[in-house]
């Protein structure tokens, strides 16, 4: 993918509604049941996973302020973020 097809993608929904500024906790899955890892996280590093994703024809999920990322490495797996409050 270009860099001005990633840079669209950063400014498009779902990957615009995250503030860059807002603290998560970011978590990883093998399944999508079981959540392990938590790390403080921004909203910046959400958008460039998001970004990351859907690059790769991954499915992300952004409700709530809590975002789902199916990992595009090759680990595969899940990411998930959920707001600090």
């Amino acid at each position: 993918m270009k860099a001005a097809d990633r840079l669209r993608l950063y400014d498009q929904s779902p990957v615009s509604d995250v503030v860059s500024s807002t603290e998560y906790s970011k978590e990883t899955s093998p399944d999508g049941r079981t959540w392990e890892n938590p790390r403080p996280m921004r909203g910046e590093f959400l958008r460039h996973d998001m970004v990351d994703a859907l690059s790769a024809a991954c499915s992300v999920a952004y409700e709530g302020g809590v975002a789902v990322i199916e990992s595009p490495h090759p680990m595969g797996g899940w990411i998930r973020y959920t707001p600090i409050h």
